[in-house]
């Protein structure tokens, strides 16, 4: 069961809401102790890796935790690179690893796309140390900007940042990457990464 929502007004854009998918992977003697959860919108995927300390779980028990974190499962929608964001529009993404906004900023001389990510409730719970991020790297036009600020900070913090200078027609590329320790109840605990991957293109 979830045990919250996280609302975000969207202008122009109607946001996808896709729940995350997940696989089971590194299976030794009957074990389980990777758990990957993938998350897929048009423009924008995540994907949550999580790995079990010690000899980790059986396989019944690994589907029990990817259940109680992705949610019930659907297709996954392909990343599409140079998903389209227009003047003054604001588009929101979300999974079950998390809430990605990102803003298009038009109105002066200097056009930029502030964003936000939220790490989601449920991934929250389960969540025992601080958030080590990486800082979002990007690229204009396949050209490489200096990245935004890295962060070691509480999980329920607001991630945010913002690229500019951009200007119509320019395809922004983003990556973002997260560290921090779990404890799944009854399961024991484990090391978690989270990756962020998104592609717009900016249009007037």
């Amino acid at each position: 069961m979830r045990i919250g929502k996280i609302f975000v007004a969207v202008l122009f854009i109607t946001p996808t809401l896709a729940p995350a998918t997940a696989a089971i992977a590194d299976v030794n003697d009957d074990n389980v102790k990777t758990i990957v959860i993938e998350g897929h919108n048009p423009g924008l995927s995540t994907k949550l890796v999580i790995t079990l300390d010690g000899a980790g779980v059986s396989p019944s028990e690994a589907e029990e935790i990817r259940e109680s974190l992705s949610g019930e499962s659907v297709n996954a929608v392909p990343l599409a690179a140079g998903m389209p964001i227009y003047c003054g529009g604001e588009y929101s993404h979300w999974d079950s690893n998390g809430t990605f906004t990102i803003g298009y900023q038009c109105l002066s001389s200097k056009r930029s796309l502030p964003w936000g990510y939220v790490i989601d409730p449920q991934l929250q719970w389960v969540i025992v140390s601080n958030v080590t991020e990486n800082g979002m790297y990007w690229w204009k036009n396949n050209v490489s900007m200096p990245k935004n600020a890295s962060h070691v900070v509480p999980k329920d913090y607001h991630f945010h940042g913002n690229f500019n200078p951009v200007a119509k027609g320019n395809n922004i590329h983003y990556n973002d990457y997260m560290t921090f320790r779990v404890n799944i109840p009854g399961s024991g605990t484990g090391t978690a990464s989270l990756t962020v991957v998104g592609d717009v293109t900016l249009k007037d």
